[in-house]
């Protein structure tokens, strides 16, 4: 049986008087379902499964993202949600449907403080964004003609 790296370990960040962002818990009805497409939408990797936990590894040295299954349904809007970068917003918001996501919002980017996004949702409703990659030059009000 795998077993979840770090569920046991002791937090020694508060050695250092400061908390640090270990994991991020996504809950969830379907942890396999989920599992699957968090890692291929963020390009983690697979760590396990432990009872109704399922473990993803961000290679690049971030938190955890841990999915654990519940048996609570998600009821209302995310008060937390993840903000993607990326450089073309919109050929993204396309691979994350083609994954299994759902646009919220129509075709057309948000924008707002120079900067613009696309509001999605994972196949079980928890909302993210994702958010263009440095600043819309002055002028430019970010859509296309």
């Amino acid at each position: 049986m795998t077993t979840l790296v770090g569920i046991n370990r002791v937090c020694l960040s508060s050695l250092n008087h400061m908390a640090t962002i270990r994991e991020i818990v996504i809950d969830c009805s379907d942890a396999d379902a989920m599992a699957t497409f968090w890692a291929a939408a963020l390009e983690f990797e697979y760590v396990g499964a432990a009872g109704s936990y399922r473990a993803l590894n961000d290679p690049s040295g971030g938190p955890k993202l841990i999915i654990q299954e519940v048996d609570e349904p998600k009821l209302v809007k995310n008060r937390v949600h993840f903000d993607l970068e990326a450089v073309d917003i919109r050929s993204e918001a396309r691979r994350m449907e083609a994954l299994g996501a759902v646009l919220l919002n129509d075709r057309r980017p948000i924008q707002e403080h120079k900067t613009q996004w696309m509001v999605l949702a994972d196949p079980e409703g928890n909302e993210f964004c994702i958010c263009q990659i440095g600043k819309i030059p002055d002028g430019d009000d970010g859509f296309p003609a």
